[in-house]
């Protein structure tokens, strides 16, 4: 998979429309605001799911791409928004888990196909 440890919002998009990755779990942050432990295990997430080719692993600055977090709702200067883009389904899931083995067994209900967390739209 290609994993983005940053991404333009330009390159969000592209990932977004493209098909062949069918997940996308992106974190979106304000770096002013931004929250070391939560890199860490961002950063942990990109390595384990590096040769997984049915996900993306990103981030988004909110600071420095303002339109495109504007355009997905994201809340201003609030903690950090974890969104998986299930492009199988057309459907975008807001994450509430942090911790690094909560986030891998949510990526990994998608990518298996087990059971599915409740979808919310945005």
């Amino acid at each position: 998979a290609v994993v983005s440890t940053q991404s333009t919002g330009a390159g969000m998009l592209a990932l977004l429309e493209s098909p062949h990755y069918p997940y996308l779990l992106v974190n979106f942050y304000y770096s002013s605001e931004r929250n070391e432990k939560l890199d860490a295990t961002w950063d942990r997430l990109a390595t384990l799911y590096m040769d997984n080719d049915n996900i993306v692993i990103a981030k988004v600055d909110c600071e420095a791409e303002l339109r495109l977090c504007v355009r997905y709702q994201v809340p201003d200067k609030a903690y950090p928004q974890l969104l998986l883009f299930d492009k199988l389904n057309n459907v975008n899931h807001v994450c509430k888990k942090r911790g690094e083995y909560e986030l891998a067994a949510y990526i990994d209900s998608f990518i298996e196909g087990r059971e599915q967390p409740l979808k919310q739209e945005l």
